[in-house]
Protein backbone atom coordinates (compact mmCIF):
# COMPACT_ATOMS: atom_id res chain seq x y z
CA UNK A 1 0.00 0.00 0.00
CA UNK A 2 2.77 2.32 1.10
CA UNK A 3 4.74 1.72 -2.36
CA UNK A 4 1.25 2.62 -4.16
CA UNK A 5 0.14 5.83 -1.97
CA UNK A 6 3.80 7.66 -1.94
CA UNK A 7 3.89 7.92 -5.85
CA UNK A 8 0.32 9.19 -5.85
CA UNK A 9 1.39 11.84 -3.10
CA UNK A 10 4.21 12.94 -4.57
CA UNK A 11 2.20 13.68 -8.25
CA UNK A 12 -0.32 15.85 -6.08
CA UNK A 13 2.26 17.98 -4.22
CA UNK A 14 3.87 18.42 -7.67
CA UNK A 15 0.85 19.49 -9.50
CA UNK A 16 -0.44 21.24 -6.17
CA UNK A 17 2.88 24.00 -6.52
CA UNK A 18 1.93 23.83 -10.15
CA UNK A 19 -0.83 24.89 -9.81
CA UNK A 20 0.04 27.72 -7.67
CA UNK A 21 2.83 28.64 -9.70
CA UNK A 22 0.35 28.82 -12.85
CA UNK A 23 -2.17 30.75 -10.09
CA UNK A 24 0.92 33.49 -9.50
CA UNK A 25 1.96 34.21 -13.23
CA UNK A 26 -1.51 34.83 -13.96
CA UNK A 27 -2.56 36.99 -11.01
CA UNK A 28 -5.47 35.01 -10.46
CA UNK A 29 -4.77 34.32 -6.58
CA UNK A 30 -6.22 32.50 -4.10
CA UNK A 31 -6.67 33.24 -0.18
CA UNK A 32 -4.26 30.64 0.54
CA UNK A 33 -1.99 31.99 -2.19
CA UNK A 34 -1.98 35.57 -0.78
CA UNK A 35 -1.26 34.18 2.74
CA UNK A 36 2.12 31.51 1.48
CA UNK A 37 3.17 34.58 -0.87
CA UNK A 38 3.43 37.21 2.06
CA UNK A 39 4.71 34.71 4.05
CA UNK A 40 7.95 34.44 1.59
CA UNK A 41 8.09 37.86 1.40
CA UNK A 42 8.42 38.59 4.84
CA UNK A 43 10.84 35.36 5.32
CA UNK A 44 13.34 37.03 2.52
CA UNK A 45 12.91 40.84 2.96
CA UNK A 46 14.45 42.21 5.87
CA UNK A 47 13.47 45.78 4.90
CA UNK A 48 9.62 44.81 4.14
CA UNK A 49 9.38 43.12 7.83
CA UNK A 50 10.96 46.65 9.00
CA UNK A 51 8.25 48.40 7.58
CA UNK A 52 5.76 47.13 8.62
CA UNK A 53 6.82 46.59 11.81
CA UNK A 54 7.03 50.25 11.88
CA UNK A 55 3.70 50.53 11.03
CA UNK A 56 2.00 48.48 13.14
CA UNK A 57 3.82 48.26 16.31
CA UNK A 58 0.73 46.80 18.53
CA UNK A 59 -0.81 43.78 16.86
CA UNK A 60 -3.82 42.00 18.46
CA UNK A 61 -5.45 38.52 16.92
CA UNK A 62 -8.69 38.17 18.53
CA UNK A 63 -10.39 34.82 18.21
CA UNK A 64 -7.08 33.03 17.86
CA UNK A 65 -8.48 29.24 18.19
CA UNK A 66 -9.14 29.78 14.65
CA UNK A 67 -5.42 31.08 13.03
CA UNK A 68 -4.00 28.64 11.27
CA UNK A 69 -0.09 28.81 11.18
CA UNK A 70 0.91 30.63 8.43
CA UNK A 71 -1.17 33.34 9.43
CA UNK A 72 0.62 33.39 13.07
CA UNK A 73 4.10 33.32 11.58
CA UNK A 74 3.02 36.54 9.61
CA UNK A 75 1.68 38.45 13.08
CA UNK A 76 5.28 36.80 14.67
CA UNK A 77 7.39 38.33 11.59
CA UNK A 78 5.88 41.51 11.91
CA UNK A 79 6.09 41.96 15.24
CA UNK A 80 9.88 41.33 15.38
CA UNK A 81 11.00 43.16 12.24
CA UNK A 82 13.97 43.44 11.05
CA UNK A 83 15.55 41.01 12.90
CA UNK A 84 13.09 38.56 12.61
CA UNK A 85 15.58 36.18 10.14
CA UNK A 86 14.88 32.87 11.83
CA UNK A 87 13.54 29.71 9.47
CA UNK A 88 11.26 28.58 12.69
CA UNK A 89 8.96 31.19 13.86
CA UNK A 90 9.54 29.66 17.49
CA UNK A 91 13.11 30.89 16.93
CA UNK A 92 12.06 34.72 16.83
CA UNK A 93 12.45 36.92 19.60
CA UNK A 94 9.39 39.42 19.85
CA UNK A 95 9.44 42.60 21.82
CA UNK A 96 7.71 42.39 24.65
CA UNK A 97 3.96 44.23 24.88
CA UNK A 98 3.99 44.10 20.42
CA UNK A 99 1.74 40.98 19.93
CA UNK A 100 -1.40 40.11 22.00
CA UNK A 101 -3.39 36.82 21.23
CA UNK A 102 -6.93 36.52 22.77
CA UNK A 103 -8.79 33.33 21.99
CA UNK A 104 -10.43 29.93 23.64
CA UNK A 105 -9.07 26.98 22.97
CA UNK A 106 -12.12 25.41 23.49
CA UNK A 107 -13.78 26.94 20.60
CA UNK A 108 -11.41 25.36 18.23
CA UNK A 109 -13.54 24.24 15.87
CA UNK A 110 -12.07 25.47 12.66
CA UNK A 111 -9.76 22.59 11.66
CA UNK A 112 -10.70 22.36 7.63
CA UNK A 113 -9.13 25.83 7.80
CA UNK A 114 -5.88 24.43 9.11
CA UNK A 115 -6.69 26.09 12.56
CA UNK A 116 -5.52 24.03 15.69
CA UNK A 117 -5.55 23.88 19.04
CA UNK A 118 -1.87 22.31 18.59
CA UNK A 119 -1.03 25.98 16.87
CA UNK A 120 -2.82 27.80 20.09
CA UNK A 121 -0.71 25.81 23.05
CA UNK A 122 2.54 26.18 20.83
CA UNK A 123 1.94 30.10 20.79
CA UNK A 124 1.18 29.96 24.27
CA UNK A 125 4.27 28.16 25.09
CA UNK A 126 6.62 30.45 22.63
CA UNK A 127 5.14 33.79 23.35
CA UNK A 128 4.95 35.63 26.28
CA UNK A 129 2.98 34.80 29.47
CA UNK A 130 -0.39 33.71 29.42
CA UNK A 131 -3.57 35.69 31.41
CA UNK A 132 -6.66 33.63 32.17
CA UNK A 133 -10.39 35.57 31.89
CA UNK A 134 -12.13 33.32 33.94
CA UNK A 135 -15.65 35.25 35.27
CA UNK A 136 -18.52 34.98 33.81
CA UNK A 137 -20.66 38.44 33.49
CA UNK A 138 -23.57 36.67 31.29
CA UNK A 139 -25.29 33.68 33.64
CA UNK A 140 -25.43 32.69 36.89
CA UNK A 141 -23.84 30.48 39.68
CA UNK A 142 -26.04 27.89 39.39
CA UNK A 143 -25.57 27.24 35.69
CA UNK A 144 -21.74 28.07 35.86
CA UNK A 145 -22.28 24.88 38.68
CA UNK A 146 -23.18 22.89 36.24
CA UNK A 147 -20.92 23.80 33.46
CA UNK A 148 -18.40 23.52 35.75
CA UNK A 149 -19.21 20.15 36.98
CA UNK A 150 -20.22 18.61 33.05
CA UNK A 151 -17.00 20.22 31.18
CA UNK A 152 -14.57 19.70 34.46
CA UNK A 153 -15.10 15.95 34.02
CA UNK A 154 -15.60 15.74 29.45
CA UNK A 155 -12.16 18.07 29.02
CA UNK A 156 -9.76 16.13 29.85
CA UNK A 157 -5.81 17.63 29.04
CA UNK A 158 -3.75 16.04 26.98
CA UNK A 159 -0.48 17.31 25.61
CA UNK A 160 -0.29 19.20 22.18
CA UNK A 161 -4.41 18.03 21.91
CA UNK A 162 -6.67 19.67 24.71
CA UNK A 163 -5.54 22.39 27.11
CA UNK A 164 -6.99 21.85 30.32
CA UNK A 165 -10.52 23.35 31.59
CA UNK A 166 -10.87 26.60 33.57
CA UNK A 167 -13.50 26.52 35.87
CA UNK A 168 -15.73 29.93 35.57
CA UNK A 169 -16.22 31.89 38.26
CA UNK A 170 -19.72 33.98 38.76
CA UNK A 171 -20.62 37.70 38.55
CA UNK A 172 -24.22 37.40 38.75
CA UNK A 173 -26.58 36.88 41.56
CA UNK A 174 -28.62 33.91 41.70
CA UNK A 175 -31.63 33.10 39.77
CA UNK A 176 -34.99 33.27 41.98
CA UNK A 177 -36.99 31.05 40.81
CA UNK A 178 -37.43 28.32 38.14
CA UNK A 179 -34.45 25.71 37.68
CA UNK A 180 -31.24 26.86 36.18
CA UNK A 181 -30.53 24.21 33.99
CA UNK A 182 -33.36 21.66 32.15
CA UNK A 183 -32.18 18.84 30.64
CA UNK A 184 -34.03 17.22 28.02
CA UNK A 185 -33.66 13.81 26.51
CA UNK A 186 -32.21 12.25 29.69
CA UNK A 187 -34.24 9.68 29.53
CA UNK A 188 -34.92 8.17 26.15
CA UNK A 189 -38.75 7.68 25.01
CA UNK A 190 -40.52 4.42 25.46
CA UNK A 191 -40.60 3.25 22.28
CA UNK A 192 -36.90 3.23 20.71
CA UNK A 193 -38.43 1.83 17.42
CA UNK A 194 -40.62 5.09 16.80
CA UNK A 195 -39.29 6.83 13.18
CA UNK A 196 -37.21 9.81 13.18
CA UNK A 197 -40.80 11.76 12.16
CA UNK A 198 -42.54 10.61 15.88
CA UNK A 199 -39.25 11.32 17.67
CA UNK A 200 -38.97 14.96 16.47
CA UNK A 201 -42.88 15.15 17.19
CA UNK A 202 -41.95 14.18 20.58
CA UNK A 203 -38.98 16.39 21.49
CA UNK A 204 -41.11 19.11 19.74
CA UNK A 205 -44.09 18.39 22.82
CA UNK A 206 -41.05 18.06 25.29
CA UNK A 207 -39.50 21.77 24.84
CA UNK A 208 -43.39 23.00 24.09
CA UNK A 209 -44.11 21.52 27.78
CA UNK A 210 -40.76 23.28 29.58
CA UNK A 211 -42.04 26.28 28.01
CA UNK A 212 -45.68 26.59 29.08
CA UNK A 213 -44.37 25.28 32.65
CA UNK A 214 -41.98 28.16 32.46
CA UNK A 215 -44.43 30.10 31.92
CA UNK A 216 -46.89 29.01 33.83
CA UNK A 217 -44.73 28.47 37.23
CA UNK A 218 -43.34 32.32 36.66
CA UNK A 219 -39.78 31.49 36.11
CA UNK A 220 -37.49 34.70 36.33
CA UNK A 221 -35.31 36.18 34.30
CA UNK A 222 -32.97 38.97 34.68
CA UNK A 223 -33.84 42.95 33.08
CA UNK A 224 -31.51 44.44 31.59
CA UNK A 225 -33.03 46.92 31.42
CA UNK A 226 -35.00 47.77 34.67
CA UNK A 227 -31.89 45.85 36.49
CA UNK A 228 -34.23 43.53 38.46
CA UNK A 229 -35.58 39.90 38.26
CA UNK A 230 -38.66 39.27 36.83
CA UNK A 231 -41.26 36.98 35.59
CA UNK A 232 -40.51 35.36 32.14
CA UNK A 233 -42.26 36.67 29.26
CA UNK A 234 -42.58 34.39 25.76
CA UNK A 235 -40.35 36.89 23.93
CA UNK A 236 -37.85 35.90 26.44
CA UNK A 237 -37.25 32.40 25.08
CA UNK A 238 -35.28 32.24 21.84
CA UNK A 239 -35.18 28.31 20.86
CA UNK A 240 -31.89 27.23 18.48
CA UNK A 241 -32.56 24.03 15.94
CA UNK A 242 -29.69 22.07 14.16
CA UNK A 243 -31.44 21.80 11.43
CA UNK A 244 -34.42 23.23 10.09
CA UNK A 245 -36.08 19.46 9.55
CA UNK A 246 -37.50 20.10 13.21
CA UNK A 247 -38.81 23.15 12.44
CA UNK A 248 -42.48 22.38 11.15
CA UNK A 249 -43.04 19.74 14.35
CA UNK A 250 -41.77 22.48 16.93
CA UNK A 251 -44.49 25.19 15.39
CA UNK A 252 -47.09 22.24 15.12
CA UNK A 253 -46.36 21.51 19.02
CA UNK A 254 -46.16 25.38 20.14
CA UNK A 255 -49.14 26.46 18.16
CA UNK A 256 -51.19 23.34 20.06
CA UNK A 257 -49.95 24.49 23.11
CA UNK A 258 -50.83 28.24 22.45
CA UNK A 259 -47.34 29.68 22.99
CA UNK A 260 -46.90 32.18 20.83
CA UNK A 261 -43.70 32.30 18.50
CA UNK A 262 -42.04 34.24 15.87
CA UNK A 263 -39.96 31.81 13.33
CA UNK A 264 -37.04 34.57 12.19
CA UNK A 265 -34.89 33.52 9.22
CA UNK A 266 -33.99 30.22 9.76
CA UNK A 267 -37.40 28.94 8.73
CA UNK A 268 -37.67 26.53 5.77
CA UNK A 269 -37.18 28.13 2.59
CA UNK A 270 -39.54 26.46 0.51
CA UNK A 271 -42.25 27.16 3.39
CA UNK A 272 -42.10 31.05 3.13
CA UNK A 273 -45.26 32.09 1.90
CA UNK A 274 -43.32 34.74 -0.74
CA UNK A 275 -41.48 31.42 -2.02
CA UNK A 276 -44.76 29.64 -2.76
CA UNK A 277 -46.17 32.70 -4.30
CA UNK A 278 -43.13 32.06 -6.56
CA UNK A 279 -43.12 29.08 -7.10
CA UNK A 280 -46.96 28.98 -8.11
CA UNK A 281 -46.23 31.82 -10.48
CA UNK A 282 -43.62 30.15 -12.71
CA UNK A 283 -45.38 26.80 -12.20
CA UNK A 284 -48.40 28.56 -14.11
CA UNK A 285 -45.87 30.05 -16.59
CA UNK A 286 -44.84 26.68 -17.53
CA UNK A 287 -47.77 25.30 -17.72
CA UNK A 288 -50.61 27.36 -18.83
CA UNK A 289 -53.27 24.84 -18.25
CA UNK A 290 -52.56 24.29 -14.74
CA UNK A 291 -55.36 25.69 -13.22
CA UNK A 292 -54.64 25.68 -9.59
CA UNK A 293 -51.17 26.85 -10.00
CA UNK A 294 -52.43 29.98 -12.01
CA UNK A 295 -55.41 31.06 -9.49
CA UNK A 296 -52.75 30.31 -6.83
CA UNK A 297 -50.68 32.70 -8.38
CA UNK A 298 -53.03 35.68 -9.10
CA UNK A 299 -54.81 36.06 -5.79
CA UNK A 300 -50.78 35.59 -4.09
CA UNK A 301 -48.88 38.75 -3.15
CA UNK A 302 -47.53 39.02 -6.73
CA UNK A 303 -50.75 39.99 -8.25
CA UNK A 304 -53.33 40.78 -5.55
CA UNK A 305 -55.99 39.38 -7.25
CA UNK A 306 -59.85 39.13 -5.29
CA UNK A 307 -62.04 36.79 -5.66
CA UNK A 308 -64.30 39.49 -7.94
CA UNK A 309 -60.99 39.62 -10.21
CA UNK A 310 -61.11 35.66 -10.30
CA UNK A 311 -64.73 35.48 -11.10
CA UNK A 312 -64.56 38.21 -13.87
CA UNK A 313 -61.63 35.90 -15.40
CA UNK A 314 -63.58 32.86 -15.03
CA UNK A 315 -66.63 34.19 -16.84
CA UNK A 316 -64.50 35.85 -19.67
CA UNK A 317 -63.83 31.94 -20.72
CA UNK A 318 -60.76 30.95 -18.47
CA UNK A 319 -60.12 27.85 -17.66
CA UNK A 320 -61.70 24.13 -18.42
CA UNK A 321 -64.11 22.23 -16.97
CA UNK A 322 -63.08 19.26 -18.26
CA UNK A 323 -59.57 19.72 -16.69
CA UNK A 324 -57.67 19.25 -20.07
CA UNK A 325 -54.81 21.56 -21.03
CA UNK A 326 -56.78 24.96 -21.44
CA UNK A 327 -56.42 27.18 -24.30
CA UNK A 328 -58.45 30.43 -23.08
CA UNK A 329 -56.18 30.92 -20.01
CA UNK A 330 -55.85 34.94 -21.14
CA UNK A 331 -58.42 36.76 -19.99
CA UNK A 332 -60.33 38.87 -22.37
CA UNK A 333 -59.12 42.42 -21.10
CA UNK A 334 -58.59 44.82 -24.61
CA UNK A 335 -55.37 45.47 -22.50
CA UNK A 336 -53.18 43.89 -19.58
CA UNK A 337 -55.06 44.96 -16.13
CA UNK A 338 -51.99 46.63 -14.26
CA UNK A 339 -52.32 44.36 -11.50
CA UNK A 340 -51.97 40.92 -13.73
CA UNK A 341 -48.13 40.39 -14.02
CA UNK A 342 -46.43 40.54 -17.46
CA UNK A 343 -45.13 36.69 -17.11
CA UNK A 344 -48.66 35.53 -16.34
CA UNK A 345 -49.96 37.35 -19.42
CA UNK A 346 -47.14 36.61 -21.67
CA UNK A 347 -48.13 32.38 -20.42
CA UNK A 348 -51.05 33.00 -21.35
CA UNK A 349 -51.06 34.40 -24.59
CA UNK A 350 -48.66 31.68 -25.37
CA UNK A 351 -51.48 29.41 -24.91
Amino acid sequence: MDAAVRPVARWIAAWVLESAEGRIASGRLEFHDLLVGARELLRRDPDVREELQGQYQRLLIDEFQDTDPIQLELAVRIAGGREAIAEDWRDIEVPPGSLFLVGDPKQSIYRFRRASIETYLEAQQHLGTTVSLSRSFRTTPPVLDWINGVFGNVIVEEERKQPRFAALAPDRPDVATGPAVTLLGANEHADARLSAEALRRAEADDIAGVITQALVDKWTVFDERADEWRPIRARDIAILLPARTSLPFLEAALTAAGIPYRTESSSLVYSAPEVRAMMAALRAIGDTGDELATVAALRSPLFGCGDDDLYRYRRAGAGSASGRRSRTLRPSFPQPPPWLGWGIWRAGAAG
